[in-house]
């Protein structure tokens, strides 16, 4: 090799000019590299995210809806699905594509939901008390194809339980019918006992299962009411009675409360009072059958000792009112006069229009168990001063024209001001509002107009004696269950572990 090429190489050796250049594309492979691994492996946790929060709010709401499961609807599941990443679903995520899920009704019966009871689905499982949801999907990547992984399959499980967190705060305004209809009858499928009674059994069932008060406490107890309430309940029925013998539907009396002819509360009103009635001499009177009790609007919270107590308090009065002490009579039917019922929905309304401004942040609830047939002569109804005209179905407030119309008119006001409405149609006949017309002339069509939403009429299609053919398409038909269920719906459901679901 002569002198200029051994120049030349040693030069060439010696010079580091553009050495950077070279380095910096390795490194920057790698850096791009790293970047790549980065980017998907952020995607595919983010996804992954979504899938769990996905998947728990799609466990709750199905846990939630559970209690409205009908024979033809199975509402935790739509309600679940509704909540999934499935496409077209309210958590549905551009990159998370769900391949499957699976939505499982169970009864968990051990830890925490040995409290919870079952309740009939109406659809596959006989009985369940909790939802089980499992969702698997697949996450595109963006750099890793490149090394053979076109996606990444992603799995979450979620358990809720349909009860069992804290406890939004209720008012419950429980309307029973007390007229001939329900004292007279006895029901062989509720144990021989009269449909008053029958329904007050289901009462009874309703407060075993709703919160007196906070977990962590009562408190100390002020006019039947305690410091630390939760669901607080007033009572009314109809027809209504004199304030002077309202003592009879409670302390174990069995004397009935004295009733007249029917008179009207103020439509609208946003406090109850009682209402005048002259004849010989002004005679107060009142729907509310714990009158006189309670805070200023009637309504109690004494019914248990505690939030994890079972059994219904011998010391107070809303519980011998419904026969819930031993050896105690409960609340009679005064009896004398028709069926008209338009005017205790207005009067319940008022009650609870007043309740939830005294606690701020409760939610307002009206029950009515009645068969729905609206009957009262014009004899049976007060006129004067004292009622109240508003415009109605075909007809005016108060009038024994129109008497079902009216009271659909009544329960749609409370439902436009929040209060949700369930209707009990317990025997309603297919006719009988006999001052109606249309499809009005149907108890059960009124009954089912008067729930706020289908999913809050229920009907007992099972009692007997009478020709009752009203069903509500739900799965349970005697009144225990159907107030285990509406107690479900006044709770809130909670997230349990994946290993307790059967």
């Amino acid at each position: 090799m002569n002198k200029n090429v051994r120049l030349f190489l040693r030069r060439a050796l010696e010079d580091e000019s553009g050495g950077v250049l070279v380095l910096m594309a390795v490194l920057m492979v790698g850096l791009l590299g790293m970047g790549a691994i980065v980017i998907d492996v952020g995607d595919v946790y983010y996804s992954y995210n979504k899938l769990v929060i996905s998947t728990n709010a799609a466990a709750l709401a199905g846990a939630q809806g559970l209690p409205s499961n009908t024979s033809t609807t199975n509402q935790a599941v739509t309600n679940a699905t509704l909540y999934s990443s499935q496409t077209g679903n309210l958590n549905a995520y551009g990159n998370l594509n769900v391949t499957s899920a699976t939505y499982t009704l169970g009864c968990v019966t051990t830890s925490v939901g040995a409290s919870i009871p079952c309740v009939a689905t109406g659809v596959g499982t006989n009985t369940a008390n909790a939802i089980q949801v499992k969702q698997t999907a697949s996450v595109s990547t963006y750099f890793a194809k490149m090394f053979g992984t076109s996606s990444v399959t992603l799995t979450a499980t979620a358990t809720a339980l349909m009860r069992g967190a804290a406890t939004s705060p209720f008012n419950v305004a429980i309307i029973v019918d007390t007229t001939n209809s329900m004292t007279g009858t006895a029901d062989t499928n509720c144990g021989g006992v009269s449909r008053l009674q029958c329904a007050l059994n289901g009462v009874q069932t309703l407060l075993q299962s709703l919160s007196p008060c906070a977990a962590t406490g009562c408190g100390s107890l002020s006019s039947q009411n305690y410091a630390n309430p939760i669901d607080r309940i007033g009572l009314f029925s109809f027809p209504n009675f004199t304030t002077t013998t309202a003592s009879n539907q409670y302390g174990c009396s069995s004397t009935s409360p004295t009733a007249h002819v029917y008179t009207f509360p103020t439509a609208g009103a946003s406090s109850l009072s009682t209402m005048p009635y002259t004849s010989g001499s002004t005679v107060q009177m009142t729907y509310q059958d714990l009158y006189g009790l309670g805070d200023t609007n009637g309504f109690v919270s004494d019914y248990r000792t505690s939030d994890s107590s079972t059994s219904l308090s011998s010391s107070s009065d809303l519980v011998e009112a419904v026969g819930g002490k031993s050896g105690c009579t409960a609340m009679g039917g005064p009896g004398g006069e028709g069926t008209y019922y338009a005017g205790v929905i207005y009067a319940a309304q008022a009650a609870l229009t007043a309740e939830a401004t005294a606690h701020p942040g409760s939610q307002n609830v009206m029950i009515l168990v009645s068969d729905g047939a609206a009957t009262s002569s014009s004899s049976q109804m007060a006129t004067g001063t004292q009622s109240t005209t508003v415009a109605t179905n075909g007809g005016t407030y108060p009038s024994y024209v129109n008497e079902c119309a009216q009271a659909v008119t009544a329960a749609t006001y409370a439902t436009n001001h929040g209060t949700t409405v369930y209707a009990v149609a317990y025997g309603s006949p297919s006719t009988g509002c006999t001052t109606d017309t249309g499809s009005y002339t149907s108890p059960c069509y009124t009954m089912s107009k008067i729930a706020s939403s289908a999913a809050t009429f229920y009907s007992d299609d099972n009692q007997s004696g009478t020709t009752s053919n009203c069903p509500a398409g739900k799965s349970v038909s005697s009144l225990n269950n159907i107030f285990t269920q509406i107690a479900g719906n006044l709770t809130v459901a909670r997230l349990i572990p994946n290993s307790i679901f059967p």
